[in-house]
């Protein structure tokens, strides 16, 4: 993971790198500019041996003028010199770099082309001696004198300006050279300084700005960063400090507002009648009523776990695990309490606490008093099983005197005397099912027998059941 450590040394050390870049092609522009004013003198002295090559050729022109003055029967090459000064001038016309050799040039170029005719008419063999003498000393040497001044002069204004350039360039070039090499090296010592100054300067305030979130984080809101200077680390500085004097403010207000509504939470646990009490996560009491901690010592703090009553650890955890209330399933798990002599029962029940998120946040317990309840379901119980018990010695008895009848041992009966004997048989045996089935039940309740569930045909069951008021049925004229 980068810090800003890392990202500041990254980059400040591109704006390094980016110096050592811009410094070197310095450097190269500085070699480059110093191969170019190579070129221009090398072109500048190739101007100088141009126009010396023209004046030779021209001046070997005139020693021929000359020669061909003295000797009238010889016949002088002049082709050789004409082809020098032709390429001499040709090579210089493409070697033009300064300013106003252009001029000279055209001159040269202009006066070459007059003299070219006028040194054939010279060398014709009709021109007579008188003549030749004529046109050398009017035409020929006047134009040898001026091309040979116009060729100097081109000569002259290179060397001219190879000498007031050269030395400059080549003490400019180095001198330059020497300042950027210094420039250079006073760049990267200066930015590695500015990368450990401004890091320092940039992360001591934001260590200190880091430190006191992690104070607020553990609760310390009375801090305050100080305000070292007025740029972006400052107005952070004083927007930290603003949040926390708002952070103070809110924990004032949201401690009074808290404080209110815990207190109006526990008026309304105290109104309650059963003793209700809040469970976290952690299986340990949030709130409590006054029941509640009176009568099962759920103090707000106190662990459920190490509560006597174990069942209502049992209950909490498996609201926990299934995330839906779990009722009481009966009398026998209600909890026996002895208050100042007198005997009471509770039954407990758990209610999860679900947020908008379908997350559980915690459990309600509540415990409901059912004294009286019991009571009345242990007198409805024993009055049952009484009556039951009054109600079977008399009815064995008759049982007994009806089928007594009706097996005739007691003398003959009528028809009338037997049908009447038969619905009382029927009606005792009905009554006598009634009465067991009255003892079953207070047994099962009682917790002496236990229902035996087992799977059953749905048609026979029903069969059985009409089959037992069929009689009945018949008599009242029903057809089944």
């Amino acid at each position: 993971m980068l810090t800003l450590r890392h990202k500041l040394t990254f980059g400040f050390s591109g704006l390094l790198a980016l110096l050592l870049l811009v410094g070197t092609m310095g450097v190269l522009l500085l070699d480059q500019y110093s191969s170019t004013l190579e070129k221009i003198f090398s072109e500048n002295y190739n101007s100088v041996v141009y126009s010396q090559r023209m004046r030779n050729a021209v001046d070997n022109l005139d020693d021929i003028a000359q020669q061909a003055l003295s000797s009238e029967s010889e016949t002088f090459d002049s082709k050789k010199e004409f082809l020098n000064f032709e390429n001499a001038l040709l090579a210089e016309q493409k070697n033009i770099t300064i300013e106003g050799e252009q001029q000279y040039v055209a001159s040269v170029t202009s006066l070459w082309a007059q003299y070219q005719k006028d040194y054939q008419v010279f060398l014709n063999h009709q021109t007579s001696p008188k003549e030749r003498r004529l046109v050398y000393q009017n035409v020929l040497r006047p134009n040898t004198y001026q091309i040979k001044q116009l060729a100097q002069k081109i000569i002259d204004l290179n060397l001219s300006s190879i000498i007031s350039v050269d030395g400059k360039v080549k003490e400019k070039t180095k001198s330059s050279k020497s300042a950027m090499l210094i420039l250079l090296l006073a760049g990267v010592v200066l930015a590695t300084g500015l990368i450990l100054v401004t890091t320092r300067i940039i992360l001591k305030p934001l260590q200190i700005v880091t430190e006191s979130a992690r104070e607020i984080e553990r609760g310390n809101l009375d801090l305050t960063v100080p305000v070292q200077s007025q740029d972006e680390l400052g107005q952070l500085a004083e927007a930290f400090n603003a949040m926390a004097a708002k952070l103070r403010e809110f924990r004032r207000s949201d401690r009074a507002q808290l404080f209110r509504v815990q207190k109006t939470t526990q008026l309304a646990l105290n109104s309650f009648p059963e003793a209700v009490a809040i469970i976290g996560l952690d299986g340990k009491v949030e709130l409590a009523n006054n029941l509640a901690s009176q009568r099962f010592a759920l103090q707000p703090g106190i662990d459920l776990l190490k509560n006597e009553h174990k069942i209502l650890w049992t209950l909490f955890q498996e609201t926990f695990v299934t995330l839906a209330p779990v009722k009481p399933k009966g009398y026998d798990r209600a909890i026996q309490m002895f208050v100042n002599g007198d005997e009471y029962f509770f039954l407990a029940q758990t209610v999860p606490i679900i947020d908008e998120a379908k997350l559980l946040n915690g459990v309600t317990l509540v415990l409901t008093d059912v004294t009286n309840l019991r009571r009345i379901d242990e007198s409805k119980s024993g009055m049952l099983s009484v009556v039951s018990h009054e109600l079977k010695t008399p009815l064995t008895s008759i049982r007994m005197a009806t089928h007594l009848l009706l097996d005739e041992r007691m003398g003959p009966l009528t028809a009338q005397q037997l049908e009447l004997l038969i619905a009382a048989r029927d009606d005792a045996e009905r009554l006598h099912r009634i009465i067991e089935n009255l003892l079953d039940m207070s047994r099962i309740e009682s917790g002496r027998d236990r229902i035996d569930l087992k799977a059953e045909n749905p048609e026979r069951v029903a069969r059985d059941s009409i089959a037992q008021y069929a009689t009945a049925a018949r008599d009242q004229g029903v057809q089944l």
